[in-house]
């Protein structure tokens, strides 16, 4: 059913009255629900890059009682992440001692080189708790690859879509989306063993996916199978389009791996 209206924007915060919304998600903490996503608004310009304009862009988040919402944003003296800084695809976790923190990218069209990193919230998440850290950058991975504007092969800047999830024999890993040989691609980065969220983080030498899919999240269906959600970009009547697709994954031991794609 729906599909429903579920959030609340108040136009006089930083986004203003008409901005693009990517990526939203919604997690369940302490009994409320908390709606979070990546927000831009164009008229706004924070930087000029290599001749790029970079748009005020930032994640905000929002609560609710119930899952349903409506979410309103929470109240807050100041936007939870920098204001000179695009930042992207906010994701949440919680440590064993129950703080809580959001995981997101600083986006490569500023610093030319995507990080995803970490940040503690206050209690009631209206804000950050000392610096980011971050937790490993687009150069760092192995794989992936780009072409630079002399047309020479190189790292991809581009990190995004951060998602955190754990194995069935306790390790800690996160899964992130980036390019290959012009295609999007899936990664998959661990953090040392018994280092948590601190990391050291290693990103694993092979892509999990390519094939143009990407901006991976994962969920149990009402089964309990772990299925991965991303979006796949194809052409459809000569135009680019990015469609859902649904994959089951297993987490037993120690990685995760695909165990089979699902048909529609």
């Amino acid at each position: 059913s729906g599909p429903y209206n579920v959030l609340e924007l108040d136009t006089t915060m930083w986004m203003g009255s008409n901005p693009t919304i990517w990526a939203p998600e919604i997690h369940k903490f302490n009994n409320k629900y908390y709606y979070m996503a990546t927000f831009t608004r164009p008229d706004v310009i924070i930087d000029k890059v290599a001749g790029r304009d970079i748009p005020r862009r930032s994640c905000q988040l929002f609560v609710s009682d119930r899952i349903q919402g409506p979410y309103k944003p929470i109240p807050a003296e100041k936007p939870l992440l920098r204001a000179d800084q695009p930042s992207l695809d906010a994701t949440f976790c919680d440590d064993e001692l129950g703080a809580g923190y959001i995981i997101y990218s600083h986006e490569w069209i500023q610093n030319w080189d995507g990080t995803v990193q970490i940040i503690r919230l206050t209690d009631d998440f209206s804000q950050q708790m000392g610096e980011p850290y971050v937790m490993f950058t687009a150069s760092q991975n192995p794989w992936s690859s780009g072409v630079d504007s002399l047309g020479n092969k190189s790292f991809c800047p581009v990190m995004d879509g951060p998602f955190l999830f754990d194995t069935e024999g306790g390790e800690l890993g996160i899964l992130f989306s980036t390019y290959i040989d012009g295609e999007y691609a899936v990664g998959v980065a661990y953090s040392e063993k018994d280092h948590g969220l601190n990391g050291p983080w290693h990103i694993e030498p092979e892509p999990l996916l390519r094939d143009n899919n990407g901006h991976p999240m994962m969920f149990n269906d009402f089964d309990g199978t772990l299925v991965m959600a991303v979006h796949k970009d194809t052409v459809i009547d000569g135009r680019r389009t990015s469609v859902p697709r649904f994959i089951e994954m297993d987490r037993q031991f120690d990685k995760l791996k695909i165990k089979r794609y699902y048909k529609f």
